[in-house]
């Protein structure tokens, strides 16, 4: 992986996760092997899609990756345009009206502040939504 910072020096890879029986965060430290320090993200990536995702699908980022999960990870697809937020809705839309999944498994909703003060009621998708097919 590309990275700015010291040279040499053996770098760990931090995982945050959430245990789902007893909704307590998790962080879990993985060694990835002799990267430079990311001292300031986004100048090495400033945009996921775009600079993080290629990285890290590159065959020797998901060899040293997959080394270090313990895990075989293959890349069938990275990340790509889907279109403005209205492309986006009528996936969505269209995911329910087909029947494909059942809204009310798939779909939970929050009480939100923003940054006004205000709360908002927000729908948070389960990843089955997200990489539909419809």
């Amino acid at each position: 992986m590309t990275a700015i910072g010291d040279t040499g020096k053996q770098v760990d890879w931090l995982m945050y996760g959430v245990d789902v029986k007893t909704g307590k965060e998790e962080f879990k430290v993985i060694n990835l092997g002799q990267h430079k320090e990311i001292k300031d993200l986004r100048r090495v990536w400033p945009h996921e899609a775009l600079d993080f995702t290629p990285c890290l699908a590159e065959e020797e980022n998901l060899v040293l990756l997959s080394d270090a999960v313990g895990l075989e990870i293959t890349v069938d697809e990275t990340e790509s345009s889907v279109g403005d937020k209205s492309t986006i809705s009528r996936h969505i839309k269209n995911v329910f009206e087909d029947g494909e999944l059942v809204r009310n498994s798939v779909v939970a909703n929050f009480a939100t502040t923003a940054s006004d003060g205000k709360t908002y009621q927000v729908d948070y998708y389960n990843l089955d939504v997200i990489i539909s097919k419809v």
